[in-house]
């Protein structure tokens, strides 16, 4: 089985395929919202109290973040604003 990279284009597709086949995506209530899991339409319209779904995926940031200088160095110049 193949394995696609976690891109906001890949999680549209992954979104636009599931509703299509009449899935969602959710987690259980008052359980850990780290651990989804999919379930029918169907199941989440007759019991939704039981279910939290997901709002909307925010875009992914990069993985190049700024390093731990980038970081310092922004902080003193944010530091020297206040002055």
């Amino acid at each position: 089985m193949p394995r696609y990279k976690p891109n906001d284009e890949n999680r549209q597709k992954a979104k636009k395929q599931l509703k299509k086949s009449g899935f969602i995506t959710i987690h259980i209530r008052d359980q850990d919202p780290m651990r989804p899991t999919t379930i029918g339409l169907d199941v989440l319209e007759r019991d939704p109290s039981a279910f939290v779904t997901y709002p909307p995926s925010p875009t992914l940031l990069p993985t190049n973040c700024s390093s731990y200088e980038d970081v310092g160095s922004h902080k003193e110049n944010i530091d020297n604003d206040n002055d």
